[in-house]
């Protein structure tokens, strides 16, 4: 729901949500790997239709691989962002400071999950896009 109220406020005509996911394969599997985590984007959009929550908006989800590359990091958000116009990125499991960074260039929400335990990622001021779901020692 945080995603959505980030989401919705930006554009008030759009039926079809498109969120990039940066996930992590082959990096820490039992913790961040997509394999383990992945499935619950299924359980909450279940949830979401069976309470008819959303009715009338459709998901789009798009998922890169980074394994914690900074690189792969970068470009997924590039290629989110510019090539497949995203609504809202979720991770990455680590490498938040490269993409809260571009999280904020291009005013895209993002929310961080994982190992992203950097506390300068709470500075709402240079990161106001960029929301965690793991504490750090700021928050």
């Amino acid at each position: 729901f945080i995603l959505l109220s980030a989401v919705l406020h930006r554009v008030s005509c759009i039926t079809e949500i498109r969120v990039g996911l940066i996930v992590a394969e082959s990096v820490d599997q039992k913790a961040i790997g997509w394999a383990q985590s992945g499935g619950a984007i299924a359980v909450a959009l279940d949830r979401i239709n069976d309470e008819n929550l959303l009715n009338g908006y459709n998901f789009t989800f798009f998922a890169r691989n980074c394994d914690c590359d900074p690189t792969d990091t970068v470009g997924a958000m590039i290629e989110f962002i510019e090539d497949l116009d995203v609504h809202a990125v979720v991770g990455p499991p680590c490498g938040g400071i490269y993409s809260g960074t571009l999280s904020t260039a291009y005013s895209k929400p993002t929310f961080m999950w994982g190992h992203t335990f950097l506390s300068a990622l709470a500075d709402d001021i240079r990161f106001p896009y960029v929301t965690m779901i793991t504490a750090t020692s700021l928050t």
